[in-house]
């Protein structure tokens, strides 16, 4: 007669009974991780290598959540500007308006913002020999303070995507560790 015995299978059963609470928890802290490096990056890069600082408050608009149900972890901004940012896109004038103002570095602070609108300069409108329309200051100087069009393409920056791109080598390694550690811990 043949018998067979199995050592340790009770143990090894319990062991796996409590393997995917463990493995939650474990990924639900690797995601939070994760997203927190992530939106880390994107702030990084909104602080200069992607978009140049004038306020600060793009920057500080882009947040970061957890879903702990569904391990998923999300960043971005709830700011209108951030999706023209990301994708790109054509800006046009609103009726009644039928110009963009699009300040030029004589009407900029050192910080790249227009010193007030059209409005509140002293000018006149210039159309140059190529047929392209500005807005000039008075006076002897007569230098030009707004460039005006009736659209503007902006290029797209993929400030989130490059955040991402940025930190999946750090994640990817973060995420293996804990499921290592999280395994080791289990089976020991």
């Amino acid at each position: 007669m043949l018998r067979i015995q199995a050592k340790g299978l009770n143990d090894t059963i319990s062991k796996m009974e409590k393997a995917p609470e463990k493995m939650q928890v474990s990924l639900s802290k690797n995601i939070h991780w994760s997203t927190m490096r992530v939106h880390r990056e994107a702030v990084f890069l909104a602080s200069g290598p992607i978009i140049k600082v004038r306020s600060g408050k793009t920057r500080a608009g882009i947040n970061w959540e957890v879903d702990e149900r569904n391990l998923v972890g999300r960043v971005g901004s709830k700011q209108i500007h951030m999706r023209q940012i990301e994708y790109g896109g054509r800006i046009s004038a609103k009726p009644p308006r039928r110009f963009l103002t699009i300040p030029l570095d004589a009407a900029k602070t050192a910080a790249g913002v227009a010193r007030g609108s059209i409005r509140e300069f002293e000018g006149y409108f210039f159309r140059s020999k190529d047929g392209r329309l500005f807005y000039k200051e008075k006076g002897p100087s007569g230098r030009p303070l707004f460039r005006l069009k009736a659209r503007v393409e902006q290029k797209p920056k993929h400030l989130f995507k490059k955040a991402m791109e940025n930190s999946r080598e750090d994640v990817k390694r973060e995420s293996e560790l804990a499921v290592k550690r999280t395994l080791s811990e289990i089976f020991g």
